[in-house]
């Protein structure tokens, strides 16, 4: 006897994330703003039958809301941050190449020894006049 998924289960994806698209998280986070803002424009809808004077139909709206609200912030924080890791991504290819002068050796004279260079003293008169500290 084999125990195989039902026949619902067994067609759905393995990405069950990508069922939802970012126009549907933007409506969760519609229909939780009409959630929130009903009982403000209809209080007569919602009596107080609580032993605190709540309304308990109101209380479930404003809890329904803010699950719609994180259902669909969720969803909608997870596509801003896969747009800003795709800005933050670092592709050498694409990167600007600046083009670097390349440095010529200096031309040294035909016939040019080093002992023509001098006493090789090349000490400024203002650090040779300095006296030792």
């Amino acid at each position: 006897m084999t125990c195989d998924p039902p026949v619902g289960l067994a067609r759905l994806p393995l990405r069950l994330s990508s069922m939802m698209k970012t126009r549907h998280a933007f409506g969760f986070l519609l229909f939780g703003f009409v959630l929130s803002i009903v009982p403000g424009l209809a209080p007569g809808w919602f009596p107080p039958a609580g032993i605190d004077g709540t309304s308990t139909r109101e209380l479930w709206l404003q809890f329904m809301s803010w699950t719609l609200w994180a259902v669909g912030g969720v969803q909608v924080g997870g596509q801003l941050l896969g747009i800003a890791a795709k800005l933050l991504e670092y592709h050498p290819e694409r990167a600007r190449t600046v083009a670097v002068p390349v440095r010529r050796p200096a031309r040294v004279p035909t016939g040019f020894t080093p002992s023509q260079a001098g006493s090789g003293d090349f000490t400024p008169e203002w650090l040779a006049e300095r006296g030792a500290a």
